[in-house]
């Protein structure tokens, strides 16, 4: 064996000859000539140093040599495969780079994550999680497909926002309110939390520190629980260990909302993780809110005091192709019950149908007219008034019979006789003559007898 590395196009000029029995069928599945497959297997034998092909038969076989080889290289041949296989689909369908922020990374965004990952099985996910000017900026700079941040209202037009009301919170144990300056848990400088605290305290005159600074929603969280200090966050994220300080402690704060951007041009599986995240941004952010978006076509609902079709709100076909499938799914509202009809309607109703199911028995026992009866045409009647009439059958008129009188009757009975052969030889002459005179007698007999013919010619 000179080369311990083998050639895959020799392997396969290989396997084709050792399956198909024939250099010219190998030809004809390799896509190339006689002569080359020949040559292949020839450089392969040479390679490994043995004999790997009989060619002394009627059809090619493989040597023991060969045998053993062709096991190797049908395996070969299918890891091969497999791996072009895997590469072509994992690059036909590509990566999804996300953006959320730090409370939605957890547990609001992966049952999302893995209904997605099921009905794009290859599609790879790249998530990432930071605080919202962060985000931003990558999107700028096109680093990111989706962005879930947070702004303020009306800053920047997204494929849909959701509003995210803010509220003070602070420690149920050890409350930090009273405090004198207010210590503040805070984000790193930027957040957009930090700034909205600052904002509001110094328009309350009060005076504040910062007592604790993160970039981690839990460490915010379990600072804010243990009296570290106050800090400014969503409702939704206060939990048993904080306290809500209401009515707008120590100013009102402006409204923050949720907004979903997305690259233009963005493919199928992007699109889709789009609408997913816009039904659970909705459902996380607020379940009662509504997104700031475009009308959306109302279910119909029907008037009991105006009869006729139900109306529907127009709605701009442009504008409701951008809603999100997840947002266009409004539940419609609940049909209203049926009253019962009266008794007399009842009846009447019950009468119809009794009378329409005889109706219908009825039909089914008529009998069938016949196939030749329902095809012959009806012939009009002017036709048939001027259709010639039949003239009448011919027929003769006879006399009656005439009377029997001796003469007759002694006609008969020489006939009679007559037919009767005589018993004695001796009669004989006598017998014949008789026989030969009554056809003579009948004759005679019948013309005297014969009516003329009275009918007229017609």
């Amino acid at each position: 064996m000179q080369d311990p590395h083998l050639d895959p196009v020799l392997l396969q000029s290989f396997v084709a000859v050792a399956e198909s029995g024939s250099f010219t069928r190998a030809a004809q599945r390799v896509h190339l000539t006689q002569s080359t497959v020949s040559q292949q297997v020839r450089r392969l034998e040479e390679q490994l140093g043995c004999v790997l092909l009989d060619r002394g038969g009627r059809y090619v076989t493989t040597t023991p040599e060969g045998e053993r080889l062709l096991g190797y290289a049908r395996r070969l041949q299918q890891l091969m495969a497999e791996a072009v296989g895997q590469l072509r689909q994992s690059a036909g369908q590509g990566e999804i780079r996300l953006g959320v922020p730090e409370d939605f990374a957890a547990r609001p965004l992966t049952p999302v994550l893995a209904g997605f990952a099921d009905d794009w099985p290859g599609m790879r996910l790249e998530v990432t999680s930071g605080m919202s000017h962060e985000l931003w900026q990558r999107f700028q700079d096109r680093e990111l497909d989706l962005v879930l941040v947070k702004q303020r209202t009306g800053q920047a037009q997204g494929l849909a926002s959701w509003p995210e009301p803010l509220c003070w919170i602070d420690s149920r144990s050890r409350p930090a309110v009273a405090r004198d300056p207010v210590p503040l848990v805070a984000f790193p400088v930027g957040g957009l939390y930090r700034g909205e605290m600052t904002h509001a305290l110094d328009a309350g005159g009060r005076r504040w520190r910062v007592a604790f600074v993160s970039a981690s929603l839990a460490s915010i969280l379990a600072a804010v629980a243990d009296g570290l200090g106050v800090t400014l966050l969503p409702r939704r994220l206060a939990t048993a260990h904080h306290t809500v300080l209401e009515h707008g402690w120590p100013a009102a704060v402006p409204d923050i909302e949720l907004s979903l951007h997305a690259q233009p041009d963005l493919p199928a599986a992007a699109r889709d993780m789009a609408a997913r995240l816009a039904a659970r941004a909705a459902a996380a952010a607020m379940p009662t809110a509504v997104a700031r978006m475009p009308a959306v076509p109302a279910a119909p609902v029907a008037d009991p005091a105006r009869p006729g079709p139900t109306r529907r709100a127009r709605v701009p076909a442009r504008a409701a192709a951008r809603v999100p499938p997840a947002v266009r799914a409004v539940p419609a509202a609940p049909a209203r019950p049926r009253p019962a009809a009266p008794a007399a309607a009842r009846a009447a109703r019950a009468a119809r149908a009794a009378r329409a199911r005889r109706r219908r028995l009825a039909t089914a026992r008529r009998p069938a007219v016949p196939a030749a009866r329902r095809a012959a045409p009806a012939v009009p009647a002017a036709r048939a008034r001027r259709l010639p009439r039949a003239r009448p059958t011919r027929w003769r008129r006879t006399a009656a019979p005439p009377p029997v009188t001796a003469a007759t009757a002694a006609t008969a009975a020489t006939a009679a006789a007559a037919a009767r052969p005589p018993a004695a030889p001796a009669a004989w002459v006598a017998w014949a003559t008789a026989a030969l005179a009554v056809p003579a007698v009948l004759a005679a007999t019948t013309s005297s007898t014969q009516a003329p013919s009275t009918c007229p010619t017609p």
